[in-house]
């Protein structure tokens, strides 16, 4: 796969793509693939999934395969939260072949020939936002779609984006038998990393140290050390990205030499498997150093270290009693203490999950004991991660602190002299919204559609489908979908903007909007009838910004909602209302399809109790939980949230305080280890 070199005649080539395209091949393809839209791009037919430990082809450094899998026990963290699956993703498709991708590569071209002449860096990522865009319309033509895929990381990669780089790579590889981790990685060894503003930068500086954290757990340390040298000059400047990065390559300066030491044992066991100093050696690598205690354990089990082969088999005997378990854990916190100072926390989280299976009556003093090392383990356990968590908040905080001055700055701006609209019957038939140079305002009402058993038959049925353009701005009055859709699409750098709008949307309609900026608005379910067999009103919502907009109801069988890559300021949400029966299930309605609010930032939010059980990998600035609210299904339901570290916990406390059960299920709150990284418009 070629460096996508927009409208250029470089032949660079991004080898890591191209080996990751070329799996499955007879014959090695030409490195000299040059570039997508103008060379002789073959890709090659994938026949299986690689995993991310997959070797990787030069330029980037030779890998030394791992000594062993990354470890599969689990150490106490809190759970995951429970997630939809969206079932036509699992299933990925081959690479399109050579002669189709040969077409489309050509008509993406010609398609986007204007966009591909200008290499401003902000051109750049449009062009890859745009054709991230149109690749996930395109599914229903492989070629076409996976030429914008790659067309999109290429642009990404010249924009100095890493972070969307690893969004176009996440989506592809959802769709097609890529190795996104391969991708991600070969693009950040092979791009500009100092972005065009610090929060980009530090941005790129955050996705890096994620593909550090995977080539850690993979045992790849040269390629690890190589990265984090490319990662520390975009942090020059910075202090605090510097700190982080000198923390992180010492780690992996640590776990290097390890490694080294480890691979000279481990050559010596392919001709002496039961040489007791050499399965020490390699045993304590593998525990201490990279955390597989499973495969670790049985070699040190065969080792010289009488203390450390005595709690091995011991362990290996899958003790099931406390006080076994209680005596095996206190070996190891013990035999810590032996070791070198840079090991002692692995050891330690170890003897914690010991001490977390431990059941029983305890005295005071040793439930003070096991309790406090837990609490240790797990501290310092976290003491590696608090760097970079501090960059994901201060990063979120920048990006709301821009988002406040944007926020303020489009509040305090007066209304211009908008051009009066007046639409008398209802609209039928398909039309578009098209913008003019000062906006409309409306002071009436616009039904889209007309539905006769709902609003009287005096005016026959009528069936509208409205797409509103890039540009278009509507302020005032109200706008009702009763038979048909409103579908807005604005764009990255051209938003609509609708203010101080009432959206009405009744059971036969259908709300979408893409790229708007909603401005004291209000969203609400229309209709005489309640529907229980089904969802009635359904708004969905993606990339948008919505300041003090707000949903004045939110039941879950009138208001359908999803809410994707949203921003939110000062915004109310009411009770998600669910009232207790013998059909309603607060689990399944928190993680029903039209209950959907994920990868969204709230800030200055006033959001009921039960609306908290509804986000997946959102972050919440100075919100404040409202109203009580009772849990009731007979599953338990998990809930993760993206929290500052200086109010996660006032959030969880009244959030624990304001939830209720009735069943045999309960919700719980817990906090993520730090801010996630969202991708919510407006994007930095």
């Amino acid at each position: 796969m070629a460096n996508l070199s927009f409208g250029g005649t470089s032949a660079a080539v991004s080898v890591v793509l191209l080996a990751v395209l070329s799996i499955g091949l007879g014959a090695a393809p030409s490195v000299n693939a040059g570039n997508i839209f103008e060379d002789d791009w073959v890709p090659g037919k994938s026949t299986e999934v690689r995993p991310a430990t997959a070797p990787i082809t030069q330029p980037v450094p030779k890998v030394v395969p791992p000594l062993i899998p990354p470890s599969t026990e689990k150490q106490p963290v809190a759970p995951e939260p429970l997630s939809i699956v969206n079932s036509s993703e699992v299933t990925r498709k081959p690479i399109p072949a050579k002669d189709d991708l040969d077409r489309s590569r050509t008509l993406l071209k010609e398609a986007f020939a204007e966009q591909l002449a200008d290499r401003a860096i902000p051109a750049r990522h449009k062009l890859a936002e745009t054709l991230l865009k149109e690749a996930e319309k395109a599914g229903a033509n492989q070629s076409d779609q996976f030429a914008l895929f790659a067309g999109a990381i290429n642009a990404a990669k010249e924009s100095a984006s890493l972070r969307m780089v690893v969004e176009v790579a996440d989506q592809m590889a959802k769709r097609y038998v890529v190795d996104s981790e391969q991708v991600k990685l070969g693009s950040a060894l092979s791009m500009p990393l100092k972005a065009d503003t610090s929060l980009n930068t530090a941005s790129n500086v955050l996705a890096g140290l994620e593909l550090l954290d995977t080539l850690i757990a993979a045992d790849e340390m040269p390629v690890a050390a190589r990265l984090c040298s490319l990662l520390r000059p975009a942090a020059v400047g910075d202090a605090g990205l510097m700190a982080v990065l000198q923390k992180r390559q010492q780690e992996i300066d640590i776990l290097r030499t390890a490694h080294d030491r480890a691979a000279l044992h481990m050559e010596k066991l392919k001709t002496s498997p039961d040489d007791a100093s050499a399965n020490s050696a390699v045993g304590g690598y593998l525990c201490f150093y990279a955390g597989n205690w499973q495969k670790g354990l049985a070699m040190l089990a065969k080792g010289s270290d009488v203390e450390l082969k005595k709690l091995a088999i011991d362990d290996l005997s899958k003790p099931t009693s406390t006080e076994a378990l209680l005596k095996l854990a206190d070996g190891w916190w013990n035999a810590a203490a032996k070791q070198a100072i840079s090991v002692q926390p692995k050891i330690h989280q170890h003897a914690a999950v010991l001490y977390s299976k431990c059941s029983g009556d305890f005295t005071p003093l040793q439930r003070i004991k096991i309790d406090k090392r837990i609490a240790d383990a797990g501290a310092v356990s976290a003491v590696s991660a608090t760097a970079a968590n501090a960059l994901r908040d201060a990063i979120s905080r920048q990006k709301m602190g821009k988002l406040n001055e944007f926020t303020g700055q489009f509040a305090g701006k007066p209304s211009v002299a908008h051009t009066p609209w007046v639409i008398g019957e209802p609209l039928e038939g398909d039309i578009k919204w098209e913008p003019i140079a000062n906006g409309y305002s409306l002071s009436g009402e616009i039904s889209v559609g007309h539905n006769a058993g709902n609003h009287g038959n005096k005016i026959r049925d009528r069936t509208a489908n409205v797409v509103a353009r890039a540009g278009f701005h509507l302020e005032g009055g109200t706008v009702l979908i009763t038979k048909g859709t409103l579908d807005l699409r604005g764009e990255l750098e051209n938003p609509i903007v609708l203010k101080n709008v009432h959206v009405e949307c009744e059971l036969t309609g259908a709300f979408k909007a893409a790229y708007v900026i909603f401005d004291h608005c209000t969203f609400t379910t229309e209709g005489p009838y309640r529907w229980t067999g089904g969802i009635s009103g359904k708004y969905e919502l993606e990339n948008c910004l919505l300041m003090q907009s707000n949903f004045p109801h939110f039941g879950f069988y009138d208001d359908g909602i999803k809410l994707n890559h949203c921003t939110f300021a000062g915004c109310k949400f009411p009770e998600r209302e669910n009232k207790p029966g013998k059909d309603d299930d607060s689990f399944k309605t928190a993680r029903h399809e039209w209950s959907r609010i994920a990868d969204c930032e709230f800030l200055d939010c006033e959001i009921s109790a039960s609306v908290y059980w509804l986000p997946q990998k959102c972050n919440f600035f100075n919100c404040k939980p409202t109203d009580a609210a009772t849990y009731f299904s007979p599953s338990d339901l998990v809930v993760e949230l993206g929290l500052p570290a200086d109010d996660r916990d006032r959030i969880l406390k009244e959030l624990k305080e304001r939830t209720t059960k009735s069943g045999a299920g309960r919700v719980s709150f817990s906090a993520a280890s730090g801010l996630y990284q969202t991708h919510a418009f407006p994007k930095p």
